[in-house]
C-alpha cells in the first residue's frame, strides 16, 4: 500500500512474482492490479478481476478499435508520420494549435503502432501536468497497453508498454529506465527540446544514432524553439516538419474560437531590458513591468474590453502574478495567482475554483502556458512581454478552446515601448514582434477589437501589390479598412476598363459615361483638360477646356464601341494640343513622383488617412483633386 505523491491518494498493489523474486512490487512478471481506496474502504473491499497478463516479449498484441472520433487533420498527421517512417525519416515534427488534440493524436498513433512485436514507447515532457494529461489520454485510447509514469519519486512499472517520463528525472541519470528500449519517443511541447536535459535523453536512446531504430516524434503548437530558432531542418533537432495544421484552418473549421484582439500602447519602457537566450531577461523584465502604473493600465484595459469574462493573465514573475491578482481583488473582481512553487494541493484547489467560476481571474507566471485546459476561459490578458513566438503562441492558445456560449476569445496585449513598431515603417528583418495577426501569417496589424477572421477577409481581398505594401508597413485594422477603401478610390482614378486598352492617355471616370484627362499647361494656356461625355441622344462629345478656351466637338463614333471613342478623343486632343502625351500619358514620369507637400496638405482636408495618402503618387493626387473639382461643378 502506498500514497501517490502527486495526488495524495492511497493505492494497493498486487503483483505476481517469480521464484527468485516472490511477491516483490516490481517483480519482473508485469501482472498488476491497482485499486484506489477511500478511507472507509481500507478494511472492506473486493479484489477486482485480474486482467490478462501482459504479452510475452516479441508477441503481437491484439489491438482494440479506436475509441474516439478522429478528426480529419489528426488522421492526416498520423498518416504523415507513418509515411515518414516508411521513407526512412527518423526525427519528425507535427505542428497543431493548442486545443486541437495533439495528445489524442499521438495516443492514436501509439495504438496503430502497438501491434508491432518490439513496440515500446517513451513520452517525455517537462511538467507533471503534461505527464498526467498524456497518461490519461493514452490509457483511454489504449486500454490494452500498460501505461506507467517515471517522474520524481514515482517509478514506472518495469515492462510497461508506454512510459510517461519527466525529462528532468531521466535526463540527470542513466540508472532510471535502464530496462526500457523504446522504438518510439514522443516529445510533448517539443519547442522545449533544445534544452540540455532533452539532449541527454535523446543521446541515451540513440535518437541521433544512424544504426538505431527508434523514431522520434515531436508535437508542438509552434515550429520555433523558445529562442525563435527553427526546430527542424539543417542542424535542427528534427529532420523535417511532417504535418502542420494551422490556427487559421482551425478557426475557419470551427475547431477553435476566433480571436478578438486589442493592443494596448503605453506599456513599460523595455529599452534597458537585456535579451537572454532569445527573450527578455526575466528579472529585469519583472522590475520594469511590475509597477502600480503598469498594473493599473492592464486592469483598465481589461475593464474596458473584457469585464465579466473569465480571464487568464500571464505575468512576468511570482510577485507580479500576486500583485496583479491583488489589484483585481481591490476592484472587487475575484482573482487568484498560481505559480510553480505553490503547494500542489493549493494550486489544484485554485484551478478548481477557476473552473467552477468562484474565481474569475487567474494570474500566472508560465505555469498555465502548457498542460492546463479550461475551455470556459474567454479572455487572455498578456502583461508578460515576450520576443518568443513559441511562448506567445502558447499563452494565446489558452483561451481558444470551444465552450458553450463562447463566440470568441478577447486577447489584450499590453505592448512595451521597445515592442512598438512605428506605423508606416517595417521592422528590421527577423525582428518582427510576436503578434496576433502573425499567428495566421498576416503582417503586423493592430486588430483594434476586430477578429482575426475579419482581418483575413480584408487582407485576402487585396491584390498582391496591396498586400506587399501592408507587409512593408505595420498598420491597424482601421488602416486596413482605409487601405481597402483607398484601393477602391484609386481604382476609380485609374484608366477605365471600358477603354479596352485603346488609349494611351490617363483618362479617369468622373460619372456615368463621363471621363476627364489632364493635359497640363503650355504657352500661357493653363489647366488644360479634355472632357468626354455622352448626351441623352447617345452621342459622344469631347470638350476642350483651359484657362483660355472652351470648345466642343462631336466625336462621330457609335456609342456602343467605346474603345474607338477613346481613340478618336485622343486624336482630337493631340491635334489641338500637340505634345500632350509627355504630360497626359499614363506612363509620364511625373506621375510616379511622391506627392508634394502642398498636395498632401490638401489631401488631409479631405480627411484621407495617412495609410491612404501613403499609397498615392503625384499622378493619383492630381486626378483625385480634379475629380473632386468636377464633381463639385456638377453639383453646383
Amino acid at each position: 500500500m502506498s500514497a501517490c505523491r502527486q495526488t495524495g491518494r492511497w493505492s494497493w498493489y498486487a503483483s505476481l512474482g517469480t521464484a527468485t523474486s516472490p511477491c516483490r512490487e516490481r517483480a519482473s512478471f508485469p501482472w498488476r492490479v491497482a485499486v484506489i481506496l477511500s478511507s472507509p474502504s481500507l478494511f472492506d473491499f473486493d479484489l477486482p478481476e485480474v486482467p490478462a497478463p501482459a504479452r510475452v516479449q516479441g508477441e503481437r498484441r491484439e489491438v482494440p478499435p479506436c475509441t474516439f472520433d478522429v478528426r480529419s487533420y489528426q488522421t492526416q498527421a498520423i498518416q504523415a508520420v507513418l509515411a515518414a517512417m516508411d521513407r526512412g525519416v527518423r526525427r519528425g515534427l507535427i505542428v497543431m494549435p493548442t486545443g486541437c488534440g495533439k495528445t489524442k493524436t499521438f495516443a492514436e498513433l501509439i495504438r496503430q503502432l502497438s501491434d508491432r512485436p518490439e513496440f515500446e514507447a517513451l513520452v517525455i515532457a517537462h511538467r507533471f501536468e503534461l505527464l498526467e494529461q498524456g497518461r490519461r489520454a493514452i490509457g483511454e485510447v489504449n486500454p490494452h497497453l500498460i501505461v506507467s509514469t517515471e517522474a520524481g519519486d514515482d517509478r514506472a512499472t518495469e515492462g510497461a508498454d508506454v512510459v510517461m517520463a519527466g525529462v528532468q528525472s531521466i535526463g540527470r541519470t542513466t540508472s532510471r529506465l535502464s530496462w526500457l528500449k523504446p522504438t518510439l519517443i514522443v516529445t510533448d511541447e517539443a519547442h522545449h527540446a533544445a534544452a540540455p536535459s532533452y539532449g541527454t535523453v535523446y543521446e541515451r536512446y540513440g535518437v541521433y544514432d544512424d544504426a538505431a531504430t527508434v523514431f522520434h516524434l515531436g508535437v508542438t503548437a509552434t515550429p520555433h524553439r523558445l529562442d525563435n530558432k527553427r526546430l527542424s531542418g539543417n542542424g535542427g533537432i528534427f529532420e523535417e516538419v511532417l504535418f502542420t495544421y494551422t490556427l487559421r484552418e482551425a478557426i475557419a473549421a470551427k475547431f477553435l474560437t476566433d480571436i478578438k484582439g486589442y493592443r494596448i500602447q503605453g506599456g513599460a519602457d523595455l529599452t534597458g531590458v537585456k535579451t537572454t537566450a532569445g527573450d527578455y531577461n526575466l528579472k529585469q523584465l519583472e522590475a520594469a513591468v511590475n509597477t502600480p502604473k503598469e498594473i493599473e493600465l492592464a486592469y483598465k484595459a481589461w475593464q474596458e474590453h473584457a469585464e465579466g469574462r473569465k480571464t487568464i493573465v500571464f505575468c512576468t514573475g511570482v510577485d507580479h502574478a500576486k500583485d496583479v491578482a491583488a489589484v483585481f481583488e481591490e476592484h472587487g473582481v475575484s482573482a487568484r495567482a498560481v505559480y510553480g512553487d505553490m503547494d500542489r494541493d493549493a494550486r489544484a484547489a485554485t484551478l478548481r475554483m477557476f473552473t467552477s467560476g468562484q474565481v474569475q481571474v487567474l494570474t500566472s507566471m508560465d505555469v498555465l502556458t502548457e498542460g492546463f485546459d479550461e475551455p470556459s476561459a474567454s479572455c487572455v490578458l498578456l502583461i508578460r512581454p515576450t520576443q518568443s513566438w513559441a511562448l506567445f503562441t502558447q499563452m494565446v492558445g489558452r483561451g481558444l478552446r470551444l465552450f458553450a456560449g463562447k463566440s470568441d476569445c478577447v486577447v489584450i496585449d499590453v505592448v512595451g515601448v521597445t515592442q512598438q513598431h512605428a506605423l508606416g515603417k517595417a521592422p528590421p528583418p527577423g525582428k518582427e514582434r510576436p503578434s496576433l495577426s502573425g499567428l495566421v501569417d498576416l503582417p503586423d496589424i493592430d486588430l483594434q477589437g476586430h477578429t482575426l477572421s475579419e482581418a483575413l477577409d480584408l487582407f485576402e481581398g487585396m491584390d498582391e501589390g496591396q498586400q506587399e505594401g501592408i507587409r512593408r508597413r505595420p498598420t491597424t485594422f482601421r488602416g486596413l479598412v482605409a487601405n481597402t477603401e483607398a484601393v477602391d478610390m484609386l481604382g476609380e482614378l485609374s484608366t477605365p476598363i471600358e477603354a479596352g486598352g485603346a488609349t494611351e492617355l490617363a483618362w479617369f471616370k468622373v460619372g456615368e459615361a463621363r471621363y476627364v484627362v489632364a493635359c497640363g499647361s503650355s504657352a500661357g494656356e493653363d489647366n488644360r483638360e479634355g472632357h468626354l461625355a455622352m448626351d441623352t441622344l447617345g452621342r459622344w462629345w469631347i470638350r476642350l477646356r483651359s484657362s483660355k478656351r472652351e470648345e466642343k466637338f462631336i466625336v462621330r463614333v457609335e456609342s456602343d464601341d467605346l474603345p474607338l471613342v477613346f481613340v478618336q478623343a485622343d486624336l482630337i486632343l493631340s491635334d489641338y494640343w500637340p505634345g500632350i502625351k509627355a504630360i497626359a500619358s499614363t506612363k509620364a514620369p511625373w506621375r510616379k513622383l511622391d506627392p508634394s507637400t502642398k498636395q498632401i496638405a490638401i489631401l488631409k482636408r479631405f480627411k484621407l488617412s495617412d495609410e491612404t495618402i501613403a499609397m498615392m503618387n503625384r499622378g493619383m493626387v492630381d486626378q483625385f483633386l480634379r475629380r473632386k473639382s468636377v464633381q463639385r461643378a456638377v453639383i453646383k
